[in-house]
């Protein structure tokens, strides 16, 4: 009987142990993903106002220009 109870034990241990390396993989795999996409999200950001600065260089530009002129 304590045989086939620690048998058990074993197997449900191990089921237990699998499913909590999955779970920690699975954590570790979404925070990578969370990392990569504020990551992306930040150089995106970046992007955009420095296309925005560019803009509105360029207008500040034009108005001189045009002022000048």
């Amino acid at each position: 009987m304590g045989i086939i109870i620690g048998v058990l034990m074993l197997t449900l241990g191990i089921l237990f142990l699998h499913e909590i390396i999955l779970s920690v993989f699975g954590l570790m795999f979404g925070l990578l993903i969370a990392s990569l996409a504020i990551l992306i999200s930040i150089v995106s950001f970046t992007f955009v106002m420095a296309a925005m600065v560019i803009v509105g260089v360029l207008c500040l530009m034009g108005l001189i220009i045009s002022i000048l002129i």
